[in-house]
């Protein structure tokens, strides 16, 4: 389990590897995983419809349903952005300042830190959709 300054220096080192499910969420991960693929073409088509609700333009930020292990304070979310038109993904920096926009507008009053980041394509479980994975650590507004 990683607590939040291994995460941080993870993700700044690029050392992904330590950014990993536990045993039990990555067995649930697969089970889950067959079942779409048995119901849909592609995780891409089951994120579409079903976690998105058909929107195809904007900034979706969920709750990851099979979080990294990661320490109880910090939440884990995964940041879909999604252009009607869009040439080419969108890299780290373009999603962190959308993201930044996107917090201010709904987030401005609460106190917490993120990370963000986009995982190689090569070990991307939807590629076809650009996300980030995001990590959220509320601070105590009395401790600030």
């Amino acid at each position: 389990m990683l607590e939040w300054d291994e995460l941080k220096q993870a993700v700044e080192a690029k050392d992904l590897t330590k950014l990993v499910r536990n045993e039990a969420i990555s067995k649930k991960y697969a089970k889950f995983r067959q079942k779409i693929l048995n119901k849909y073409e592609s995780m891409s088509q089951f994120v579409v419809k079903e976690k998105m609700n058909g929107v195809r333009e904007g900034m979706i930020l969920l709750p990851n349903d099979f979080p990294y292990d990661v320490a109880p304070d910090i939440a884990h979310y995964v940041l879909w952005f999604l252009e009607a038109e869009q040439e080419e993904k969108p890299n780290d920096l373009v999603l962190r300042a959308k993201f930044e926009a996107f917090l201010e507008e709904h987030f401005d009053d609460l106190v917490f830190e993120t990370i963000l980041y986009v995982n190689p394509v090569e070990i991307q479980t939807v590629p076809e959709i650009p996300h980030a994975q995001v990590f959220v650590r509320f601070q105590d507004p009395f401790l600030v």
